[in-house]
């Protein structure tokens, strides 16, 4: 079983023996079943996100780009390349407009329109050469359905709070745990290097 951090070269990496390859941003996408099977099998041609505000992949995905696909709190199991992009803001007649244009490619009925009825942004993306790969297990564990994987180290927030920095404090405690989500790649990297600070 194949671990990698939440980065983009570690990913890419872990990923290299099934010819994956990209130039573009590499983005990760919480599919759930049946869409994810629908993808992979070649029916399910363009992917979509709907959403309330605008959040990724709105206005963060391009043309030329990779998308990992991911099962629900299980590995990554297949990749794609995005060849179009469109970016939209949801007004009366819309959803009708986008129906009849991409229905059948994003495999949608009736019940899929009507439970994204009150969205207001939709980031359709269109999928080719879509191959399984070998399972890789990432560390991420939020709750976000889209992931931009960073070129650099990063380290999250909620990392950060375990590690005993807290966000919420002083200017200075502030500073601090910006300087070190910069240098930082894993909690207990703060901890072995005696990071330790309480505001």
């Amino acid at each position: 079983m194949v671990r990698c951090p939440l980065r983009r070269e570690p990913v890419l990496r872990a990923l290299g023996a099934d010819g994956v390859r990209c130039r573009g941003r590499v983005h990760v996408a919480v599919m759930r079943e049946p869409w994810l099977r629908l993808v992979l099998d070649g029916h399910k041609t363009v992917e979509s996100r709907f959403s309330k505000r605008p959040v990724a992949p709105h206005g963060a995905v391009r043309a030329g780009d990779l998308v990992l696909f991911k099962r629900p709190a299980g590995p990554l199991c297949g990749a794609s390349e995005i060849t179009a992009v469109e970016f939209h803001q949801l007004e009366g007649g819309t959803t009708d407009e986008l129906q009849g244009h991409h229905g059948a490619g994003l495999c949608a009925d009736k019940t899929f329109w009507l439970e994204r009825s009150e969205a207001r942004y939709v980031t359709l993306m269109t999928l080719t050469h879509v191959r399984e790969i070998s399972e890789v297990y990432i560390d991420k564990r939020d709750r976000r359905g889209w992931v931009v994987l960073e070129e650099g180290p990063h380290i999250h927030t909620d990392q950060l709070q375990l590690a005993g920095l807290a966000e919420t404090g002083t200017p200075a405690s502030r500073a601090l745990v910006q300087e070190l989500a910069s240098r930082t790649t894993h909690p207990k990297q703060l901890a072995l290097s005696g990071w330790a600070f309480t505001p």
